[in-house]
């Protein structure tokens, strides 16, 4: 086998080997009670709002650059395209299989086959990269600021469109648990349902801080209802439906309430914008660079220290989170097409996306829509495409459970996770002997 071959495949597997060993480690700890889950939370609730906006914001300033900035609409395209490409493959899963799935696990694999583990897992196998195949500190920054790019195109399409599917399957859900109690009620045999708890469900990877209060639970009087309301006088009914007609403060608000305005404001999204206006206005980068003159010089390196920190974090609690996963053999023997489910996300995601992204990066290469001199734009472009289903799509299960349960997406996540060693170490060591093959 040629040299340049296996010094490639080294390359991908020595990265994968320094995240897998991160994560062993957070795991290790856990079982060794050395943090527990409340930590575990805290530190995912920091690593969000925190230390990640922090590493974005202060790499994006120094990486992007006037000449490169256009490159970030590359990034943008091709996080869209595989976007559309996973969503519409989870539409045909969820078409065939829909009738074999438990009945809140149905359009729930639509986002699962769209969204892969665009954040955290990209940046800690980017900021493995320093000294392997010929990347440099800067190119690793170069990294850091386009997958924050793809991260806030994720962040924006996950929280405004394909959280409804969640929403949907376990709202069917609820209504399967109603009737299950009404039969306890009148006597019929059946099954006793728990009560639903709300369960707070903090982020660990490429996910929000969700609120405790499930948005299904609200409940709100409109104008129709107050007007049936018996026992009220009629000049009480006026004042009511007059103060319910909203004011133009109120509607603003509700607009500005909007999931994809709200996921605009996400830390991360808003480190992004901040970084991006440093580095591309330079009266703004003369006050943070460089470190040694510039009068804010000593701020900018305080975020940068701290910002060092989120990686290692976010790998620790994801290593502590995967050994929490359960799942149950008699949910498989009850739903059987849940493992075909899975075998079908697993070869979508981690093989046929792969396949698909690598070439599609190869054909705008050599086409001349991506120069062949940066190296880390098509590397990006090309591992993104590599990486399993996004742990946030649990962290939203257990989230809309009435139980706070996962198990059915905890089994697609354990056989993708699993094989995702064996497929993301192979996918790195081809993707370095591409870029080995076409960088003049």
């Amino acid at each position: 086998m040629d040299s340049n071959v296996l010094s490639a495949a080294w390359a991908g597997a020595r990265a994968m080997l320094k995240v897998a060993l991160v994560c062993g480690i957070g795991a290790l700890a856990y079982r060794f009670q050395m943090f527990d889950r409340p930590t575990s939370k805290t530190i995912s609730k920091m690593f969000i709002q925190l230390y990640l906006p922090l590493l974005i914001f202060s790499k994006t300033s120094i990486a992007i650059t006037p000449a490169n900035a256009p490159f970030l609409a590359i990034i943008s395209t091709f996080a869209l395209a595989y976007f559309a490409l996973g969503h519409a493959f989870g539409a045909v899963l969820w078409y065939f299989a829909r009738r074999y799935m438990p009945i809140h696990l149905q359009l729930s694999l639509i986002p699962a086959a769209g969204f892969g583990n665009n954040g955290d897992l990209v940046l800690s196998i980017i900021m493995s990269l320093e000294g392997i195949g010929g990347f440099t500190s800067a190119d690793v920054d170069k990294g850091i600021a386009y997958v924050a790019v793809w991260y806030a195109i994720f962040n924006a399409i996950f929280y405004s469109a394909s959280v409804n599917c969640f929403k949907a399957d376990f709202r069917r859900l609820a209504k399967a648990e109603e009737v299950l109690e009404v039969d306890v009620d009148v006597g019929n045999p059946g099954i006793a349902i728990e009560p639903a708890t709300a369960t707070h469900v903090e982020p660990s990877s490429t996910t929000q801080v969700v609120d405790t209060t499930r948005p299904d639970s609200r409940t709100q009087l409109n104008p129709a209802q107050l007007e049936a309301t018996p026992g009220l006088p009629a000049t009480h009914t006026a004042i009511l439906n007059s103060a319910s007609t909203p004011s133009l403060f109120t509607r603003i608000r509700t607009i500005l309430a909007h999931p994809f305005l709200q996921s605009l404001v996400f830390p991360p999204n808003i480190a992004l914008f901040l970084g991006l206006l440093v580095a591309l206005i330079p009266a703004l980068k003369s006050l943070f660079l460089p470190l040694t003159t510039a009068p804010l010089g000593f701020a900018f390196d305080a975020a940068s220290f701290l910002g060092a920190a989120a990686i290692p974090l976010s790998m620790t609690v994801f290593g502590a989170a995967l050994t929490t996963i359960e799942t149950d053999r008699d949910m498989l023997r009850k739903h059987p097409g849940l493992l075909w489910c899975a075998l079908a996300l697993l070869a979508f995601r981690l093989l046929a996306l792969p396949g698909i992204g690598i070439a599609l990066v190869t054909v705008a290469t050599n086409g001349g829509w991506i120069p062949k001199d940066q190296g880390m734009l098509r590397f990006v472009c090309m591992v993104q495409a590599c990486v399993p289903t996004a742990q946030i799509c649990i962290l939203i299960t257990q989230y809309y459970h009435p139980r706070g349960e996962s198990k059915e997406m905890a089994t697609i996540m354990i056989v993708q996770y699993a094989a995702a060693m064996l497929t993301l170490t192979a996918c790195l060591g081809y993707i370095f002997h591409v870029l080995e093959a076409t960088i003049p």
